[in-house]
């Protein structure tokens, strides 16, 4: 569980006191590192000018990933070669050890769960896919490589062979190339045929095909839409999304789609017409997905929810009202209730932050997790824009990768979506050990990003423990100095207290330069395998030496007797009483609807004052959040305060509510 901030009253008990560290010195970013960040532990798969791989002088923009960590991409050696590369624990193995300087591999290799990859390659004037299978477990170990498909001067053959093939989890094959007349064909590949096809299905321009675990496929047959699913043998299509305007006038060009099939997550510009059908408040630009609780194909009725680009419930409503709003308070924006922006958060001033926009071109990806359940999991991956960076630096304004879990209840004939709030993976101008992030694509490339669940870990063996939310990403970046980068990220949680494990193994490095800034390991015991509650004691100092100060009786043992009985649970519980807060009026925590008839605004102590100060940020602005040392520490108060926040949830025990 996260950590707690509680103001009580009484006398001081014995604690744990946490100490600012020193000041942190951006450190190389090699193969083999993490930097343990915020939100991810962020692995380095390769890079290029990296002394473990010398020759490596360029990498490409697309990453595949699977559900072990493996990572597949393509790389270019000084001598001019490109070469295939599967990623593990610790660095990149050559598939393609022995290539000529002539063959060229696209973009869009992809490797699935059984640790099968597809990758198209040319040599000259002619096209091929091929298909490795790796030795299970294993990065780099291959067990055979065949010929799926090449191109042919026949009419009947196909004269081209694109990148970005679909690989399913059962293994199955799509692919898109052009015939003879120059047409894009979607394509099922066939080794034994002359053709090296079994069948063929024309698409407006290259589509870019998703695949579930059966091999159904969903794509964009045009750059914005329409988005249709086709069946695995590509007998049967159904136009999932249109573009007409009847629904949506604009479609991304790169929708995904669960592994189990009945999720499909794309980019949308909705119309207000279609909003209202389909129970979605808001008009306009997002992340949306569709969702067939008897899967696409099957019949039945399908849901659709928007993913990113929501506004939130207002909860400063006022339910006295005549007549009272339709507010119900569980802080989802839905229909006849009064919204607002808020999605990211707001600014120092009251500002709610949203997204101002979306990567219409990028992969938006879905992972899926308790498939089968009544409440699956899911997190959703997507390319977005926020409108603000936010006040206390846990994300900036400009374009980054971001994810969103999303609470899923499924019913045999409903379904309901809960997105969280979106999280930053990685955004242009983060650090990354001593470089900064400065695209997240190749030039002129749309960013291509991966989601997958985590129910095994690096060396294969089952997570038996683990939080359905668990994922990893594969993801490319090229920073300042002009390097390129593969890099895994993962958030896991192996016992779902709401640290993730890599905080709780290493502690967090929140502006991501390399050095730790808030080890919890260290001050307060927290570990990977056991849930953990941090609570930080504040308490209000009225006039008169009136102290609300937590009163220690029998020598302190109600705290043992508190933390044992956590203990008891499972639960490893530590604390320490921190800041005397001068006690100015009543103490509102709540909406203003809540306050107390007489008593004002301006005589509230409202809660985000007290944490944050005046000015939104305590380092600057007189707030209490963190310890005296932390908030007055020269050149690192920030990102010390940026990580206790993350780890931060508010409770506050207080007689005089106002």
């Amino acid at each position: 569980m996260s950590a707690v901030y509680i103001m009580g009253c009484g006398v001081e008990p014995a604690g744990l006191e946490g100490e600012a560290p020193t000041a942190a010195v951006a450190q190389p970013l090699a193969v083999g590192e993490s930097v343990y960040g915020k939100y991810y532990q962020h692995d380095i798969v390769a890079a290029t000018g990296d002394p473990a791989a010398p020759n490596l002088s360029q990498l490409k923009g697309y990453v595949s990933i699977n559900n072990s960590g493996q990572t597949v991409f393509v790389g270019k050696m000084s001598n001019g070669s490109e070469h295939l590369f599967v990623g593990g624990a610790s660095g990149a193995v050559d598939l393609t050890p022995n290539e000529t300087t002539a063959r060229r591999f696209p973009a869009g290799a992809q490797i699935n769960n059984s640790g099968i990859v597809v990758a198209p390659d040319s040599l000259t004037s002619s096209y091929f896919l091929r298909r490795w299978a790796l030795t299970p477990g294993s990065h780099g170990n291959v067990q055979d490589a065949t010929l799926l498909a090449r191109s042919s001067t026949e009419t009947a053959g196909l004269s081209f062979i694109g990148a970005y093939p679909s690989l399913s989890a059962s293994g199955k094959v799509a692919f898109v190339g052009t015939d003879s007349t120059g047409k894009y064909q979607l394509a099922l590949p066939n080794p034994n045929s002359t053709t090296r096809f079994t069948t063929k299905r024309q698409t407006i321009q290259a589509a870019r095909p998703s695949m579930d675990g059966e091999g159904n496929i969903v794509l964009s047959s045009d750059f914005s839409g329409p988005i249709e699913w086709w069946s695995a043998d590509l007998s049967t299509n159904i136009v999932l999304a249109d573009n007409d305007g009847s629904c949506f006038t604009d479609l991304g060009r790169n929708p995904g789609i669960s592994i189990d099939g009945t999720v499909v997550v794309f980019y949308g510009n909705l119309q207000p017409v279609c909003a209202t059908t389909t129970g979605i408040v808001e008009a306009g630009p997002g992340i949306f997905a569709m969702v067939y609780p008897s899967g696409i194909g099957e019949g039945g009725s399908y849901y659709m929810y928007r993913i990113a680009g929501r506004q939130i419930e207002n909860f400063n409503v006022d339910k006295n009202a005549t007549p009272p709003p339709a507010n119900d308070t569980d802080g989802i924006c839905e229909v006849d209730e009064k919204c607002m922006v808020g999605e990211l958060g707001f600014t120092s001033t009251g500002a709610g932050i949203g997204f101002q926009s979306f990567a219409k071109d990028a992969r938006v990806s879905v992972s899926i997790e308790d498939v089968g359940s009544s409440e699956p999991r899911l997190v959703v991956a997507f390319v977005g824009t926020p409108t603000a960076a936010h006040p206390m630096g846990l994300f900036s304004a400009n374009e980054g990768l971001w994810t969103t879990e999303v609470r899923m209840f499924v019913g045999s004939s409903s379904a309901r979506l809960t997105p969280e709030r979106p999280r930053p993976v990685v955004q242009v101008g983060d650090n990354m050990g001593a470089e900064t992030v400065a695209s997240l694509g190749e030039t002129g490339q749309p960013v291509f990003a991966q989601v997958t669940n985590a129910p095994f870990s690096l060396s294969g063996t089952v997570r038996n423990k683990r939080d359905l939310a668990d994922h990893r990403l594969g993801y490319y970046f090229t920073a300042t100095s002009g390097k390129q980068f593969i890099v895994r990220a993962e958030r896991l949680d192996t016992d779902d207290d709401g640290l993730p494990d890599h905080v709780e193994e290493h502690g967090m490095d929140f502006d991501q330069n390399g050095t730790i800034d808030l080890d919890l390991p260290s001050l307060y015991g927290v570990k990977p395998d056991g849930k953990d509650i941090i609570v930080e004691l504040d308490y209000l100092v009225a006039a008169g030496n009136h102290s609300h100060k937590p009163v220690v009786r029998n020598d302190g043992k109600e705290f043992t007797r508190m933390v044992d009985a956590f203990r008891r649970k499972g639960i490893h519980l530590a604390y320490f009483v921190d800041d005397a807060i001068p006690e100015t009026g009543p103490f509102l925590q709540l909406t203003p609807q809540k306050r107390k008839p007489g008593v004002s605004a301006n005589q509230v102590m409202k809660m985000n004052t007290i944490r944050f100060g005046t000015g939104g940020h305590p380092c600057s602005f007189g707030g209490f959040i963190g310890t005296h040392q932390e908030r007055t520490q020269s050149g690192n108060c920030e990102a010390i305060l940026g990580a206790r926040l993350l780890r931060a949830r508010s409770e506050i025990t207080y007689p005089n509510w106002a």
